[in-house]
C-alpha cells in the first residue's frame, strides 16, 4: 500500500524537503508507515523560487534551469509558486544531478523512496503578467524556452521523459536491486523505462469526464503507458455531501477495481468513513466503497501477475475487447467495456441512476460462456446466468455491484 503526502509540504517552493515545522521526525514517519506494510510517496514539483529557496543561487547556473534563446533565466508563471519561479532542465545531466541531489538528501536520507511528479509538463505560455513582470510576444507564439538539448519546440514535450530518467538513474545508483516507481501527470514514448507511472490529469468531477477516463486509460495502456492510474472521484468539484456525487464517487471505485493502480484523490475528505456522516444514503456509499477495497485485496495476486506480465512483455492490464477476441468484428465496436487481463471483462456503469446496462458477450478464443463475477455482485444478482459469446443483454448492476464477467 501507499501514503501519498501532496504537495505544500515544503517550507518554500523548491526546498525538496519536508518543512520541519510541521514533519520534525520524517525517519521515524516512514519507518513506522513501513512497520504496517505503507510506503510513503511525496509530491515534488519542478520549480525552484527565485529568492529564498533552498537552491535559489544553484538554479542560475549553467545547465541548471530553462532559459530564454538570448540565455537569460525563464521566469515561469505556475500558480503553486506563489512567486518568480525558475523551471529546472531535466534535458541536462547538469540540471538532472542538481535536482537529484536535492531529493536525495530532503527525502531519499529518510527512506522516501517514491515520488509524485506532479505538474510535469510546463506550459509554455504566449502572454503573462507575474510580480510586476509583464511578458509578451507580439507574434502571439509561445515563448521559446530553450533547454540543453534544443528548443521548447523541439524538445519540451519530452519534459516528463527526462524528469523521470532522472529520479530512475539516482535511485538505481542508490539501490540498484530495486525498481524505482515513480507517479507522473504526463508521460512521453518510452517513459515506462524508467518506471513511471502515470494518471490521467487533474479532472473536475463529471460523468462525462468518467466517461472519457475509461478510454482515456485504454489508450494509454495500448500506447505502451501500461503503469496507468487516475485519480478515483476527480480533483476538482467533489461535494460528498451531494448524493449525486457519492454515487459517482461509488462508480469510480468500481472501474478503480479493475485499474493497473487503484487509488483515489481529490479536493475533498478522502477517508471512507467520513461519508457515513450523510445520513442512509452516506452509510450505502461507505458500505460500497469498503466493499470494492476488499475486493480489490482479493485481486491482489492476480494484479501482481498482470503486472509482472506487463513488465516482461507489455502487455497492458486493462485492454479493448478486440485486443482479446480479434476475430469478433463486433468486439471492435465497444469502447465502453475492456479486458482486465485474460481472464476477466468489465462493463463500468457511468450514468447517474443507472441500475443496468447492455453488455456485450464477445465470442473466440476458449469461452464457451460467460458467467457473472460472483464476488461483485449481491444477493445472487445474475450469478447463476450464462451469457452466450456473440450475444448482447441487459444485466442487473445496483448502486454497489459492479458487472464484472469471467
Amino acid at each position: 500500500d501507499l501514503y501519498v503526502i501532496d504537495y505544500f509540504k515544503w517550507k518554500k517552493m523548491g526546498d525538496y524537503t519536508f518543512n520541519p515545522e510541521v514533519w520534525p521526525d520524517p525517519a521515524a514517519m516512514v519507518k513506522h508507515l513501513a512497520s504496517k506494510g505503507v510506503r510513503l510517496m511525496v509530491s515534488a514539483w519542478p520549480y525552484t523560487l527565485k529568492d529564498g529557496a533552498r537552491a535559489s543561487a544553484e538554479i542560475t547556473q549553467p545547465g541548471n534551469g530553462v532559459r530564454f534563446p538570448n540565455g537569460s533565466m525563464t521566469p515561469w508563471p505556475d500558480s503553486v509558486c506563489g512567486d518568480v519561479c525558475y523551471l529546472y532542465d531535466p534535458t541536462s545531466q547538469t540540471g538532472r544531478d542538481f535536482v537529484w541531489n536535492m531529493l536525495d538528501t530532503g527525502y531519499v536520507k529518510y527512506g522516501v523512496k517514491n515520488f509524485w511528479f506532479d505538474a510535469s509538463e510546463p506550459e509554455s505560455l504566449a502572454n503573462y503578467h507575474i510580480k510586476g513582470l509583464d511578458y509578451h510576444n507580439p507574434l502571439g507564439q509561445p515563448y521559446g524556452s530553450t533547454y540543453t538539448a534544443g528548443t521548447n519546440e523541439q524538445v519540451g514535450m519530452m519534459f516528463p521523459w527526462y524528469h523521470t530518467k532522472m529520479v530512475f538513474e539516482g535511485l538505481m545508483s542508490k539501490f540498484p536491486g530495486e525498481v524505482p516507481v515513480t507517479l507522473a501527470r504526463s508521460g512521453w514514448a518510452g517513459s515506462q523505462r524508467w518506471g513511471a507511472s502515470n494518471w490521467n490529469g487533474d479532472l473536475s468531477a463529471s460523468w462525462e469526464n468518467f466517461q472519457k477516463t475509461i478510454v482515456a486509460g485504454l489508450n494509454a495502456q495500448l500506447s505502451g503507458l501500461a503503469w496507468w492510474t487516475h485519480d478515483i472521484g476527480a480533483i476538482g468539484g467533489c461535494d460528498n455531501k451531494d448524493p449525486e456525487y457519492r454515487e459517482m464517487l461509488v462508480r469510480w471505485f468500481q472501474f478503480g477495481l479493475t485499474s493497473p493502480i487503484f487509488r483515489q484523490h481529490g479536493s475533498r475528505t478522502v477517508e471512507p468513513w467520513t461519508l457515513q456522516q450523510y445520513g442512509a444514503s452516506g452509510e450505502m456509499a461507505y458500505e460500497a466503497v469498503v466493499k470494492f477495497i476488499k475486493l480489490r485485496y482479493t485481486l491482489r495476486n492476480y494484479t501482481m501477475t498482470l503486472m509482472e506480465e506487463v513488465a516482461a512483455n507489455g502487455t497492458p492490464v486493462n485492454r479493448p475487447l478486440s485486443f482479446d477476441f480479434p476475430a469478433d468484428v463486433h468486439a471492435w465496436r465497444v469502447t465502453d467495456q475492456f479486458m482486465f487481463g485474460p481472464r476477466y471483462m468489465t462493463a463500468p456503469v457511468y450514468h447517474l441512476g443507472a441500475r443496468a446496462r447492455a453488455v456485450y458477450f464477445p465470442t473466440g478464443g476458449d469461452c464457451a460462456a460467460w458467467k457473472r463475477w460472483a464476488p461483485a455482485a449481491g444477493n445472487g444478482t445474475d450469478s447463476s446466468r450464462s451469457f452466450a459469446p456473440g450475444t448482447t443483454a441487459t444485466v442487473s448492476v445496483p448502486f454497489d455491484e459492479l458487472a464484472m464477467f469471467e
